[in-house]
């Protein structure tokens, strides 16, 4: 058995999202946590999250891509209200791909500091996005952070996996470690004991021109044995304990 440490799969991103955690159920995963990007995402997670209790688990975040476009204040809200329902906040962090502006920038920063000291007075662990800003990203955590950390989907030069890996956090291996060399490059970098693995769905798939889904990820636990030259099910054995232990489930 095996945890999706990171997903989205909710409507309309997954037209069919309860048949297909229902299918990865089937299909030897122990355990999904999806991650709300929105605060209009947040009731509908909630009640997957009351249809599967031991299965599906919750986090919510507010996605650096597009934060401009949502209520943050409104979502801390909502965040208080139901804390007793997640198991972390996140995704939040930082997106120098889609977001390149440097005075969106700047204010992204100012959200992110905002909601990691957040997440402090709630003593929540973050799910942090860090895409083209895996230095900046790590740097602020280090000087921010007070709550366990996992990097979601994390991309970033070995000099910044070792100052994550310094701080003792977790880095989470995606599904498309079995196509992408820098993902494999950081699985290779990165010791098991610090790793989770995620398939980000419906994002980030092993497989071509599908999307992906939670039943995948036992395709980044492979592709991790051949890196590390380890047996399958010790990299399923560990990266499944951080799991629980990262997210108390």
């Amino acid at each position: 058995m095996v945890i999706d440490a990171h997903a989205h799969v909710f409507k309309p991103l997954v037209k069919n999202d309860i048949e297909v955690l229902e299918d990865s159920r089937k299909n030897g995963v122990e355990a999904v946590v999806n991650s709300a990007d929105s605060p209009k995402e947040y009731n509908r997670l909630l009640k997957q999250h009351e249809m599967f209790p031991d299965f599906l688990f919750v986090t919510f975040g507010f996605g650096p891509s597009r934060f401009y476009e949502y209520d943050l204040e409104r979502a801390k809200k909502l965040i208080i209200e139901h804390k007793k329902d997640l198991v972390a906040i996140g995704e939040i962090g930082l997106d120098h791909y889609w977001v390149k502006d440097s005075t969106l920038q700047k204010r992204q920063r100012e959200v992110f500091i905002e909601l990691i000291k957040f997440s402090n007075e709630l003593n929540l662990p973050l799910v942090i996005h860090s895409r083209k800003a895996e230095d900046e990203v790590v740097n602020v955590l280090s000087q921010f952070a007070e709550v366990p950390v996992l990097l979601h989907s994390f991309d970033g030069k070995p000099p910044a996996i070792k100052k994550a890996l310094d701080l003792d956090y977790y880095i989470s291996i995606p599904t498309a470690v079995v196509l992408r060399k820098n993902y494999k490059r950081v699985a290779h970098h990165t010791p098991l004991e610090n790793m989770t693995i995620e398939t980000d769905a419906p994002f980030l798939s092993p497989i071509p021109k599908e999307r992906n889904q939670p039943k995948y990820v036992i395709y980044a636990a492979k592709m991790i044995a051949e890196i590390k030259e380890l047996e399958l099910s010790e990299v399923i054995t560990q990266t499944t304990k951080n799991a629980r232990l990262f997210y108390k489930i």
